[in-house]
């Protein structure tokens, strides 16, 4: 690259992205880089380099974050000073702003992924990385984008389901060989386990990999989780927006430590400033949390842990449950999907009354449901407000240890700038055997097979 010489070295303890991130920044800083220098793309780079498109992404949504580039759309990268204000168009995020960016999906990020590492190795996972979310008949499969932030995503009809040579249909087709009745009659957690086989057998290279690891999870379980949750339970949730924790208990803690649950329901805005300027000091209220259930909740110590106030509601109280929460003064209400399913209408639109009248509280809804089929959920209904929350220890096995949320745009940005320093608490062989058990269609044939019983 012209005006600048960049050096990685894998084998540091330095993240190869942060590595990117500081060559740019130097050469910036020292004027190598003048103000308006356009930079190469996320692909030119990563080819040059050999190194992934992701790792390319986070270094320049660091630099983008920090004022040292801006991006135009269709246009590029360019550099500029951090006290310089960027020009008039919008940033865009990093994987928008060129042309030729493209909707990542399992495939090609394990592959960026194996090209990291040297090898051309494509296991197995890699066949079945297309996005089934519906079946409508037989024949006819219906795949939406992930990734797409908006409401009315695209849908791409195909009108022959995807068979492999042998005959054997993918996990989608609903037909099964074989081998494959064999391992829908195992129990989850045997069939668990022989996806964590294949992940120690498959990806050796792949779980050797020390950079890359991504706060939210790893980005080829979050468009699986993604597929799973919309055949699951119709919940339509951007993979880019999901959260992997190992519990809930780790998962909630993070997320009300987030600025956006600290804040209370007394003065806000311009009301607070005035209080403050004519020398009238209020002493900081604690946030407030209500658990709205019918049998309590075992997460209230979660919430005193992160500062919160804890109140309980009974979703069955003969007062409207707007008017209970209100009394409660609580910036943040947690639920059970189950508490507010088909035939609860009037709880579910009291509940949403109570979230609309101030733009800063929060629905944290908790999804505890085995059967499949689609559920009433609050997220569906105000996805900007509310946060889903589910475990996969109760669909699977309690030793099998995953919890995943869904997230806000606006709570996403929160906890990517605070959490950017950590690492998923789940090891990257539970993700990849997780990735592998959801592909293949095992948690969805078990779950199934229950209802049928």
């Amino acid at each position: 690259m012209k005006g600048l010489e960049i050096t990685l070295d894998k084998a540091s303890k330095v993240k190869l992205y942060h590595q990117l991130y500081l060559a740019f920044v130097n050469a910036i800083e020292k004027n190598e880089l003048p103000e308006g220098t356009k930079i190469p793309s996320i692909r030119t780079l990563s080819e040059e380099y050999n190194i992934s498109r992701n790792t390319v992404t986070k270094a320049y949504s660091e630099l983008q974050a920090n004022g040292y580039v801006y991006s135009l759309s269709k246009s590029g990268f360019f550099t500029k000073s951090p006290s310089e204000e960027s020009p008039e168009k919008p940033d865009i995020p990093p994987v928008l702003a060129e042309k030729d960016s493209i909707i990542p999906t399992v495939d090609s990020i394990i592959k960026e992924r194996m090209k990291e590492n040297d090898t051309e190795e494509i296991p197995a996972l890699l066949e079945t990385a297309t996005d089934s979310r519906q079946h409508k008949k037989p024949e006819l499969f219906i795949m939406k984008d992930p990734f797409s932030f908006g409401t009315s995503g695209e849908e791409t009809e195909i009108e022959e389901p995807p068979f492999q040579k042998d005959g054997k249909a993918d996990e989608f087709s609903g037909k099964e060989s074989a081998n494959e009745k064999t391992e829908a009659e195992s129990s989850p957690e045997e069939a668990f386990v022989a996806s964590a086989a294949t992940a120690i057998k498959e990806y050796k290279k792949l779980l050797a990999e020390t950079d890359n690891a991504d706060p939210m999870g790893e980005e080829f379980l979050r468009i699986a989780i993604a597929s799973f949750l919309y055949q699951f339970h119709h919940i339509d949730a951007d993979a880019s927006q999901i959260i992997i924790s190992s519990n809930k208990e780790n998962l909630l803690f993070k997320l009300l430590m987030l600025d956006e649950f600290k804040k209370t329901a007394g003065l806000h805005g311009l009301l607070q400033l005035a209080e403050k300027s004519i020398g009238h000091t209020q002493k900081e209220k604690e946030p407030s949390i209500s658990i709205v259930s019918l049998n309590g909740s075992s997460l209230g110590t979660v919430f005193q842990t992160a500062g919160f106030s804890v109140n309980s509601v009974a979703v069955n109280s003969q007062k409207p449950l707007s008017a209970a929460l209100e009394e409660t003064r609580c910036s943040a209400a947690f639920i059970y999907s189950n508490d507010f399913g088909f035939g609860q209408e009037q709880r579910v639109q009291e509940l949403l009354d109570w979230l609309k009248k101030e733009e800063y509280r929060y629905v944290i809804e908790y999804d505890t449901s085995t059967q499949p089929g689609e559920i009433q959920s609050i997220y569906r209904m105000k996805k900007d407000r509310c946060v889903y929350l589910s475990n996969f220890s109760h669909l699977i096995s309690k030793s099998v240890s995953v919890a995943i949320a869904v997230l806000p745009k606006n709570l996403i940005a929160s906890y990517k700038k605070r959490y950017a320093c950590l690492e998923s608490p789940l090891s990257l062989l539970s993700q990849i055997a997780l990735t592998d058990y959801l592909k293949k269609g095992k948690l969805t044939k078990y779950l199934s097979g229950i209802e049928q019983i």
